[in-house]
């Protein structure tokens, strides 16, 4: 977070945790004993107020992700 504000201090930013249980492991059977605790987290960061299509209300990223990534990597 903190390099993300280093980039653009005065952009404001939500972050969300989606959790979910993790249903594709119930496939295999032979593992995943503990499919009840188990649970697929990741972590949305984005802007608010970011910039929308006008169509489907979508968050446009105009930056490409080699550009992004680089941009972080440099940030302190």
């Amino acid at each position: 977070m903190r390099r993300l504000h280093n980039i653009q201090p005065d952009e404001p930013l939500e972050m969300a945790l989606h959790t979910s249980p993790n249903a594709a492991m119930r496939l295999r059977n032979d593992e995943w004993r503990s499919l009840a605790e188990d649970y697929h987290w990741h972590i949305e960061i984005a802007p608010i107020g970011g910039a929308r299509d006008g169509i489907g209300g979508f968050r446009v990223n105009p930056v490409a992700p080699e550009l992004a990534a680089r941009r972080l990597r440099s940030a302190l």
